[in-house]
Formats: C-alpha cells, structure tokens, sequence
C-alpha cells in the first residue's frame, strides 16, 4: 500500500490540475544515473544510505489554485531504499494534511556466518555446522499524518497527527549456553557465548489529538496521547550447538505495551513589567501485561528437584503499571530596563505499580535449576527541579547572567516483607540525590568592534547523595547518575567579521555584506567522582574547532573547517575473589574532521561548479595497569569528495554531472589474529565475524532535471 503512495498522490495532483482553472504550477522533475564501482557492497557505505548502481530520481511540485488551495508534493530517492515522500494539501483558511512516507535502512553487515535456519523468526535450529551466510540489517518504515484545522484561527485550532512505524529485520544479539563443567571448579557451569540473529518485526503506533486555544493575551493547549508498541515475536527460541545438557534456550524479548498521556499548558503573556507565565500539567500511564515464560524448557534442568516430574509455572505478575505526573511553572520577566529574570519549577513523579511477585528458584543458561527463593523489586521514584537564572546589561554591548539549578531526586523502592524467608539481592540504593548547579555566561560584543561577537559560559555542578547500602562489597559501583560528582563545563565561541574591520565590507550600516566570517570554538568539561573508590573514577573532554567562510569575489564561495574532540575516563576495579588485587585502566578516544569545500560560477548563470573534501578520522587507546597499553582501538579513518557541476541547457532544463568518492579503513585489536568463527575442542563462543568493513568506492552519477 505504501509503494503506492507516490503514484496516488501524482494522480491526485493530475485531476486536481484538470479540473482546476486559474491555477498555477510549477515544480521540477529529475532523473539520475548512478554507477559504483570499488568496495559497493560494503555494509558499513550503506549502513543507513542505499547507494547503488541504477536509476533514482526526484520529484517537486507547486500547485495552487487561486487563493483556496495550495497542493506541493516533495519526493526524493525515488524507488530506493532510502526513499522520501511528502504531500501536502492545504485549503487555505480551511484545513491542512501533510503525509510523509520515510524508509530509513539500517544495515549491520554483510554475509554474516550462521549455522542456524529459521533466521528472521523466533525459533533459531543448529544446522550441525554447516553454514549459511545472510546479510544483517534493519527496515524502518514511517507513515506520517496531520491534519490541522485552521477555519476557527486565531481563536481554535485542532490538530491531529499519527505516526506508524514499521521496523523489520535481524540484527546480531549475544547468548549464553551450556558448553560443559568448568575445569577449574568442577561445580560451575562453563558456557559460551553464541552471535545469534535476533528477529526484528514490530510496529509503532502513535496518535495525538492536539487543541490550542488563543484569547488576547491567553493560550491554552491541551492535547491527549496515544501510544502503541506491538512485536509481531515476543520470544526467541534457540539450538545449542554443544547439545549437552541444555538442548535450547530460551529468551523474552520485547513486551507488548501501552502509554496514554493527557497534557494540558497554559500560556499568559503581556502581564505588567513584561512577564510571561507557562504552567503544565501532565499525566501518563504505561501499560504492559506480558506473561512470564517457562523458567526453561529443557525438562532435564529440574533432574533431582521436586519439580523433576512437575516443572514450576513462573508466577503471574498481572498486570504491570507506571503512572507518571509532571507540573511545570515557568515565569520570564523584565523588571527593568537591563535586568531580566526566568524561573522555573518542574515536578516529576514515576510511580511504578507492578505487584511483587516471588519466584521459588532460577534456572542458569538453561540446564540446572537452583531453588534459590527471589523477589522483585519496583523502583518508583519522584525529582524536583527549580532554575533561577537572572541577567543583566551591563551596556549596549555587554550582559552577564548568573543561574542556580537544583535538582534533587528521591528513590522509592519496596522493602523485602520477610527478608528471612526470601533470599535478598544485592540492593545498592540512593534514597536521595541533590545536583546543585552554578552557571555564568558573558557575551561581548564591543560597540568599536562591531565585527567582534563573544560569548562565553561556566558550569558548576556538585551532585550529593544518601545512600542505602545492602552489600558493603559491591556497593563501591555506583551508576554514573547515582555517584557523588564534581562537575565543570567551560564553553567560548567566537565569532569574527574581520573584513567590516579593515573596511572592506560593502553596504549601509546595519546591512553589510560578509565577505569573510571566522566562528571559532571551544568547550572542556571534566566529572570527579569523588567518593567512588572504584568504578568511574573521573570523565573529562575537550571540544575545539574552527569554522571559515570566504567570499573572495561574488562568483567564489570558500569553505574550510576544523573539529578535534578528545575523551578520557579512568576506571578502578578490583578482582571479586581478593579486593587487595586492584587495577585501573585509561581509556582515550580522539576525533578529527576537517573540511574544505569551494563553489565557483564558472559561467554566471549557466555553469556551476561545487567541491567538498573531508577527512574524518579516530583514535582509540587502552591503557589498564599491569598489562600491555592497547593502540588499536576503534581506529577509523574516512575520506569523502564530492565533485558537481551543473550546467542550465535552457531555463527549463539543467543536466548535473558528479564524481562522488569515499574510502573507509577500521582497524581495531579485536580484527587482529581474532577468528571470527571459532567453534570446536576448546572453543568457548561463536560469532558471525559482522566486523566492521573497509571500503573504497567512486560512483559517477548524472542528473537531469526539468523544471517548469
């Protein structure tokens, strides 16, 4: 149905013009050739692009009849995977929809290695080693609508949208199952670690009734939210290629689930020393009421329990529930002439309903089950946020702001009824969190140098907690969220016009011409988890770069840029069996792009000339104590040119020719003596080898395009 969207709309269009009288039109038509050749079929060129030999083209459109109805239609990438539709009809003063059909790839590799069949389903069948290749990857499908009605503006507008994705395909996903006793404890079980193709078939629904309310100075808006999400496989069924002890395994995937939402907001503006009110009200619900599955569906897990001739049914948690609450208040003012204030409060509560429920054991990867009694444990938990952020114009040309944020969190979570009876996991828990945040901004842009635009900004943040600590062990590993931390953020950006300087800008004051313009910035942050002794230790980065834009003459348009970005953390850990044993590794991750691109009018009106060139390229390093220091890590380096000229034959008809060229190297330590497929004697995982690709590819294309 929705490959046909493009041709209903055309026709629709079609009737639309021969009916229609005093009408314009206008709107162009192309199509392009492309040819590849090189590396094409590398998974990592199209992994969310579809560059491919053959014919695409492109389609844009402008009709209008009078002043009543105005029709455009936008349509790219025709007939590829890529592919974009956009129709809109608008009766002016009446109504207005907007369809847009979207497909987006996603492709993970190329001529992945299973030696299962069923790929695509939820039942996964060892094929005794003998392989299939299959190519991984994912279609997203978008179906957008909305429909406005606009015949009660200024005063009532309604508006509704539905949003439908469909999202299908196979992507790698890890297991884990039985590969026999472990040598070293011959109690413990020994597995392995299987690449198995997860099934992707779901579809997304979302719907939304929007009304907006406009008197005077008064703005309701208030709106209601639906949302569906439906996976088509809801459980993932697999062989285990050792075939001893558990025959198959067994995963949940996905739940069906729900979520409505109300909102309602309210606008006041024009109230006395220049001030705007917005307050919000929202509730949401989550709803999902998926049945637990089997424990494990190999009978001889349960081999000398009770349940060895009565397998346990998990217990039935019902139906699962969350209900969220947001109030939000927001007020800007302008008590004087130079000084501005904006405050706001913003209150969030997720209140997890879903029961308790005790499960009398587990089974481990399938084959042994352990009557070990266990709970769950919802966690609810509510933040409240207020903003302060006042600022004042020091001159015409400098203001300074200052703001204060804090933002405290408070976790709820059920207590063990009876914790002697009930086996209790490790609980790590912050009751309360507290981020105080301190910001400054500054931006210059002196009256003498009008050419000169500064703006600079400083963060501070000190995040607190209290915590409740059930395991003194393992209690050090903190979530990134949870942990006590110091933070700090400086932001520059600098932006220069150096030519109205010298003079050499032309026009009236207020309307100069920018013949050159330099935007340079830079940013550095670091986090200190100050009282993690293990775990993350600190986070830090530098951002710089420095963007130029040159206009030399009116015929040339220059282009040339920098970005560096570099990252550090550090990491503490421990060995679990003697906490003396400490290690800390360092990992360090740089990127750098640069770019320089030029367009010339080679013949003013008839032939223009367009080149970009850009080199990205990434770093990665390891550095862990004790061991040797990692180089090759996620090192990546990518070239891409892009040479267009387009030529106007005539007014109504331009040709574009293109060489278009990009070549990818990877190299990281696990593609380094690394087997990809290693199953046998003393192998212990199973993999697909869906490493990331080198490529090299030219693709010469040609586009011919009328216009009318």
């Amino acid at each position: 149905m929705r490959k046909g969207l493009l041709i209903s709309a055309l026709l629709s269009l079609g009737t639309c013009i021969a009916l229609a009288q005093d009408t314009t039109l206008d709107g162009s038509v192309g199509i392009e050739y492309r040819n590849l050749s090189g590396d094409e079929d590398a998974s990592k060129l199209n992994e969310y692009r579809d560059l491919r030999d053959g014919i695409t083209g492109d389609v844009k459109l402008k009709f209008r009849w009078k002043e009543k109805i105005d029709v455009r239609l936008d349509a790219t990438n025709i007939g590829l995977n890529d592919q974009k539709i956009h129709l809109l009809f608008n009766k002016i003063g009446q109504f207005k929809l907007e369809v847009i059909y979207d497909k987006v790839p996603h492709l993970f590799s190329r001529n992945v290695r299973f030696g299962f069949s069923g790929v695509g389903t939820g039942d996964l069948k060892w094929n005794n080693g003998r392989i299939s290749y299959i190519d991984m990857g994912l279609m997203r499908d978008w179906l957008k609508v909305y429909f406005d009605i606009v015949a009660f503006d200024p005063l009532l507008n309604f508006r509704i949208e539905f949003i439908n994705e469909k999202r299908k395909g196979t992507r790698p996903f890890g297991v884990l199952s039985y590969f026999g006793v472990d040598p070293v404890q011959t109690s413990g079980i020994r597995h392995s670690v299987i690449e198995v193709p997860e099934p992707i078939d779901y579809d997304i629904t979302d719907i939304r009734f929007i009304t907006v309310f406009n008197w005077r100075n008064f703005q309701l808006y208030s709106s209601y939210y639906y949302s569906e999400f439906k996976n088509n496989i809801q459980e993932l069924k697999w062989d285990n290629p050792e075939q001893n002890g558990a025959p198959r395994g067994l995963l949940d995937i996905y739940p069906n689930t729900t979520h409505n939402n109300i909102s309602v907001t309210g606008n006041l503006w024009k109230l006395p020393l220049d001030t705007k009110i917005t307050a919000v009200f929202s509730k949401g619900e989550f709803v999902q009421n998926d049945k637990l599955l089997p424990y494990t569906i190999n009978q001889n897990a349960y081999s000398g329990t009770q349940y060895e001739n009565n397998p346990p049914d998990p217990p039935d948690p019902g139906e699962m529930k969350v209900e969220s609450t947001v109030y939000d208040f927001t007020l800007v003012s302008t008590p004087l002439k130079r000084f501005d204030i904006k405050f706001r409060h913003r209150f969030y509560d997720w209140n997890n309903k879903t029961a308790i429920v005790v499960f009398p054991g587990y089974v481990k990867i399938d084959v042994r089950w352990h009557e070990i009694p266990a709970i769950n444990l919802p966690l609810s938990f509510n933040t409240n946020t207020t903003w302060l952020d006042m600022g004042y114009r020091i001159s015409d040309s400098v203001k300074l702001s200052f703001g204060y944020t804090i933002d405290r969190k408070d976790r709820r979570i059920y207590e063990v009824v009876d914790p002697s009876y009930y086996y209790k996991p490790t609980v790590r828990v912050v009751t309360r969190s507290v981020d105080r945040i301190y910001t400054v901004n500054l931006d210059v842009k002196p009256i003498p140098w009008k050419w000169l635009d500064i703006r600079s900004s400083y963060i501070r943040s000190v995040q607190r907690g209290r915590y409740r600590v059930d395991d003194p062990i393992v209690y050090k590993y903190w979530k990134y969220d949870e942990a006590d931390r110091d933070r700090d953020r400086l932001q520059l950006i600098v932006t220069m016009f150096p030519m109205k300087y010298l003079g050499m800008a032309t026009g009236k004051e207020g309307s100069y011409e920018k013949p050159l313009i330099i935007t340079t910035h830079i940013i550095v942050g670091k986090d200190s988890f100050v009282n993690s002794p293990v775990g993350l230790l600190e986070d830090s980065h530098i951002i710089y770069g420095i963007d130029i834009d040159y206009v030399p003459v009116k015929r040339v348009t220059l282009n040339a840029y920098f970005i560096h970005e570099e990252f550090r953390n550090k990491q503490k850990g421990w060995e679990e069996r003697d906490p003396n044993k400490e290690w800390i590794v360092e990992g360090i991750d740089k990127d750098s792009t640069v770019g320089v691109g030029i367009k010339f009018k080679v013949i003013p009106q008839k032939l223009d000339m367009d080149l970009r060139y850009a080199y990205a390229m990434t770093d990665g390093t390891i550095k862990p104590s004790g061991f040797a220091v990692l180089t090759t890590v996620d090192d990546s380096e990518r070239h891409t040119l892009n040479l267009n000229f387009k030529y106007k034959v005539r007014k109504f008809l331009h040709v574009d020719l293109g060489v278009f060229w990009e070549s990818f190297r990877f190299k990281d330590y696990n593609k380094e003596g690394f087997e990809n497929y290693a199953y046998g004697q003393d192998g212990n995982y199973f993999t697909g080898g869906a490493l990331i690709p080198d490529y090299n590819v030219t693709m010469v294309y040609s586009k011919l395009t009328y216009k009318f």
